[in-house]
């Protein structure tokens, strides 16, 4: 049962936030969902050959220009493409250790992954550097996370483990899931209002 005050209204609490702030937290969660799931479908599509190879590549390659116009917002246009310049680099490397993976390529899996771990590096230090409500240590921990079970769930699918690949992929969506609130979180706490650019 709700709680009214003595004028029949829903007073207000503290820990109500706002449409934007609401907004700010579903774009970043589907941002970062969406990164996972193209992923796992570049995954497939490698994996089986498909005739959606293309199509599929394209949509995870564009996935961090979703974050281009939220961004920008608050950080402004030149800060907005560094991010997605670091995501861009984050996302083309995961896309070299599943190919290589699937050609049996050790080399090309040995050079992405280490360039996969350094880009993590970077994104995370570039965002511990423009909100310092994001901890460098932080971001790390979420983006080395995010790389490992990507790997499990590469490793799993290419086994034809599908249940293990399943899942791996809700922690995927867990860890994808933490970093868009993280995101958000900082975004709102440090009382940001759009930037004019």
């Amino acid at each position: 049962m709700v709680n009214r005050n003595q004028e029949g209204t829903i007073p207000e609490t503290p820990y109500l936030i706002t449409h934007e702030q609401m907004n700010i937290i579903i774009a970043f969660l589907r941002y970062w969902m969406n990164i996972a799931s193209w992923t796992r479908a570049y995954l497939r599509s490698t994996v089986y050959n498909l005739p959606n190879l293309e199509a599929i590549a394209n949509q995870l390659y564009s996935a961090p220009s979703d974050f281009y116009e939220t961004i920008s917002l608050f950080y402004g246009t030149k800060v907005a493409q560094d991010f997605v310049n670091h995501l861009t680099n984050f996302i083309i490397s995961a896309m070299n250790v599943i190919d290589g993976m699937y050609k049996g390529d050790t080399e090309l899996v040995n050079t992405s992954t280490a360039r996969w771990y350094r880009s993590a590096g970077e994104l995370a230090s570039f965002l511990s550097k423009i909100n310092i409500y994001w901890d460098e240590n932080i971001w790390r921990n979420f983006l080395d996370q995010y790389i490992k079970t990507t790997i499990d769930g590469i490793v799993a699918q290419m086994q034809g483990n599908y249940d293990l690949e399943n899942t791996i992929y809700k922690k995927l969506e867990d860890t994808a899931v933490l970093m868009g609130s993280y995101m958000a979180k900082g975004i709102i706490a440090s009382g940001m209002s759009p930037a004019r650019t």
